[in-house]
């Protein structure tokens, strides 16, 4: 029993009731795979591109046994996550999202990868990167900034800037 993927060594020893015996060895025999599915990624970057899409960058999967990448958005109606990609090749770990409201909405994200086995972890037990939704209205002399927080990593704080050209504030 193997407790874990890998490429192994076969041996096996025969030895008659004389006490002879012999040894073949075959190096590497067996490759395995594991029950369990590969690692939790992380999405490294979800960012806002336009009003219409979202850029989104995650680390690549190290598993010898890698299958696909299955990237999940959030349903904003039903809080449910649901698939909107899939890739095959290990190398890609990056997609645009587009067709979006990125003005009105926030957009969180989970991905996973799926072993060739198709294993893959529950979306349940996957960390969700969201969007920062921004929104700003003016009131007499002041302007009041709201927006979503950042989840998906520890923030420790949010910087904002403001430019006047021609006498319209910019935000960036």
């Amino acid at each position: 029993v193997y407790a874990k993927g890998g490429v192994f060594s076969v041996s096996l020893i025969v030895t008659n009731s004389s006490g002879c015996s012999d040894t073949l060895i075959r190096s590497p025999y067996i490759t395995t795979v594991k029950d369990a599915p590969p690692d939790a990624l992380k999405i490294l970057t979800a960012t806002v591109e336009s009003d219409t899409s979202v850029y989104l960058i995650w680390n690549g999967s190290e598993a010898s046994d890698f299958g696909v990448y299955a990237l999940y958005r959030k349903n904003n109606i039903s809080g449910k996550f649901e698939m909107i990609a899939l890739t095959n090749d290990v190398n890609v770990t990056s997609f645009t999202d587009y067709s979006l409201n990125t003005l009105d909405n926030s957009y969180c994200y989970k991905i996973a990868a799926k072993d060739t086995c198709g294993n893959i972890l529950d979306t349940e037990n996957l960390q969700e990167y969201c969007t920062i939704n921004v929104t700003a209205r003016s009131t007499g002399d002041k302007i009041i900034v709201d927006w979503s927080p950042y989840i998906g990593c520890p923030v420790h704080g949010y910087e904002i800037y403001c430019n006047i050209i021609d006498n319209k504030m910019q935000f960036y």
